[in-house]
């Protein structure tokens, strides 16, 4: 896969790179400062949410990501570091064509206030059940080489933490979904039964809304493709969406703005939650009936 984004937006995959790789690592910004030479101010300024903070060299980058061991890391954050430095803002830069974004969009999603996000062909993977995802990265692993579906597992279910689990403030969700996908038989009877019971328990929290885009309406804003939008305490902003071969990262005001009418012509079209949760049991029930 390859991702295209903006100077801006690798300045802010660069920053939450750091900040989350370091907490995953339980180091303190002095200990992360003095592994590399730098004090601690030095050292926070690199995560700073100033629109000018630093950035670190490269091989200050390289030394980083060793100590918070995510060696692994290197090659995909040292293509996003050229792009961060660069002296031309905007733009569409293009890192890969070999990489996986997954780290990058995670860590983002990690740190944002809010969700939109619709889906127009699976159930998302923040409300996946193990069982449904299961299936659906198994059956990645036929298509990718080298995909490893139980390391992939993990990673999904990991990151549903920051919906239940994260501190101070869980990610505020808003998830659209076409009832296709609902009914759509993904695994089998008891794999999709134990998905949309997890789906009604999921949308009583007061943090996750669910809206059903209902088999009557033929067109969709985004052509089908799926589309997130996030939204930082800072009011940054960024879209992403994604083919099976290229990741896409926007955040000037006019994508914003685009993708803040999609969103917007998407909850006109949904069921409001009530509906969609009608609409959820009663495929609930008509699987229960088919058993």
């Amino acid at each position: 896969m390859e991702a295209f984004l903006s100077r801006e937006v690798a300045r802010e995959l660069i920053r939450y790179q750091l900040i989350h790789c370091r907490l995953l690592a339980n180091k303190s910004q002095k200990e992360a400062g003095a592994a590399v030479g730098l004090s601690q101010p030095h050292y926070a300024q690199f995560e700073s949410d100033q629109r000018n903070q630093r950035r670190p060299d490269q091989d200050k980058l390289e030394q980083l990501l060793r100590y918070f061991g995510v060696a692994d890391r290197i090659p995909i954050l040292s293509e996003v570091l050229e792009i961060a430095r660069s002296s031309k803002p905007g733009g569409k830069h293009v890192i890969g064509p070999m990489i996986n974004d997954v780290p990058l969009y995670f860590a983002l999603e990690h740190y944002a206030a809010s969700l939109d996000a619709y889906e127009p062909n699976v159930i998302n993977g923040l409300l996946q059940t193990p069982a449904y995802a299961r299936v659906l990265v198994e059956y990645s692993a036929t298509l990718t080489p080298g995909f490893e579906p139980d390391k992939a597992l993990d990673l999904r279910m990991e990151r549903q933490d920051i919906l239940l689990n994260r501190k101070p403030t869980p990610l505020t969700l808003t998830m659209f979904v076409e009832e296709a996908v609902l009914n759509r038989r993904t695994g089998d009877t008891d794999v999709m039964l134990g998905q949309l019971r997890h789906l009604l328990t999921l949308e009583r929290r007061r943090n996750i809304r669910i809206r059903v885009v209902p088999q009557s309406h033929d067109l969709s804003p985004t052509g089908r493709r799926p589309l997130s939008m996030l939204r930082f305490t800072d009011d940054w902003r960024v879209g992403y969406t994604e083919t099976p071969l290229s990741a896409y990262y926007y955040d000037t005001p006019a994508a914003i703005e685009q993708c803040g009418t999609i969103m917007g012509h998407l909850h006109h079209l949904a069921l409001d939650a009530d509906d969609s949760r009608r609409l959820i049991g009663a495929i609930v029930h008509r699987l229960e009936s088919e058993k």
